[in-house]
């Protein structure tokens, strides 16, 4: 089950409009990589570091384990930190590259900044000429408001655009820190997703920020696989009545998948309102089981969200997400 299935509950696709450009966005980056542990990679690991690195990326044991066996030998601690710092700053770079394309749409010309000419002037160092290629490609279709082709696949680069990559790049720099670490343990941390709630988690979040029916959402994705994934989103509270309101919440989870919610849980979450529900997407031969509560808290209505390929799995996600739940 890919990241979108998820997302269809907020009406978006964003794993599919976006897919080409993170391509485009880790050109550079698999330049470094490939370039620094050329003697120990092959395919597979290269394939296992696209996983980690994407916009919408994830990391976890199984990838962990299964990048570094892929490895002749395994880099040294000093080798691994230079790939961390490698790694860094080829993102941070990204930001700038990122930050320079989306003034180009909005001004509807190429615009240089000091960061993207250092970016640019980094990837001359080290001879990434297609990399240069792909970003002057970029901006020229930001600047022009043409579709760029990637793949074979048209798509506009927007300012929506952009700030999906930019508000990416965080976590893939969590992400990759994780990955060349010289073992598997992570430490969970709190991560604040408002000043009143904040989360216990090893996985960094992607925030989002969308207008559905003129009402503005906040949201913070975890894709912990390919077959499982969470959202928290937050919006504000268009309802006078707050019991009404956390039942809505799930009903309009449910027909923004085609669904019908029959089966409406009322409960409390940590003193507040809210309503839980259960439902199941079928798409061809899969099956897509997902768990959601909608929570009032004051002005605003979080819902929580968790989708997966396996019933068994998606219960037990949930759970652990609530319990790791902090509400002021």
């Amino acid at each position: 089950m890919k990241l979108r299935l998820l997302l269809t509950f907020f009406a978006r696709k964003l794993s599919i409009q976006h897919k080409g450009l993170i391509y485009v966005q880790n050109l550079f980056l698999f330049f470094l990589f490939l370039t620094f542990f050329n003697a120990y990679a092959n395919e597979k690991s290269d394939e296992l570091l696209r996983v980690v690195m994407n916009a919408d990326g994830y990391i976890n044991q199984k990838v962990y384990d299964e990048y570094w066996k892929q490895f002749k030998a395994k880099p040294s601690v000093a080798e691994l930190e230079k790939g961390r710092q490698i790694s860094t700053l080829a993102i941070q770079n990204q930001y700038h590259i990122w930050s320079a394309v989306k003034l180009s749409v909005k001004n509807k010309k190429i615009i240089n900044t000091p960061g993207l000419e250092k970016a640019i002037n980094y990837m001359k160092e080290l001879n990434a000429h297609k990399s240069i290629e792909s970003t002057e490609m970029m901006l020229a279709t930001a600047a022009n408001g043409t579709p760029i082709s990637i793949k074979g696949q048209k798509q506009y680069i927007t300012e929506d655009t952009c700030d999906q990559v930019l508000l990416g790049i965080d976590a893939s720099i969590e992400r990759v820190g994780m990955l060349l670490s010289k073992t598997w343990n992570p430490v969970p941390k709190e991560r604040f997703i408002t000043p009143w709630m904040s989360v216990i988690s090893i996985m960094p979040f992607v925030q989002n920020e969308i207008i559905i029916n003129d009402i503005k959402q906040k949201q913070y994705l975890f894709k912990l696989d390919e077959e499982n994934s969470q959202a928290i989103a937050i919006m504000k509270n268009q309802r006078k009545d707050t019991s009404a309101s956390t039942d809505d919440c799930i009903k309009g989870l449910a027909d923004s998948v085609g669904l019908e919610a029959k089966l409406i849980k009322k409960s409390k979450f940590q003193s507040k309102q809210a309503s839980h529900g259960s439902f199941i997407i079928k798409d061809k031969d899969n099956k897509t089981f997902l768990e959601a509560i909608c929570i009032n808290y004051n002005e605003y209505l979080v819902s929580i969200i968790t989708a997966s390929a396996s019933i068994n799995e998606v219960s037990a996600n949930h759970d652990t997400l609530l319990r790791n739940i902090k509400l002021k």
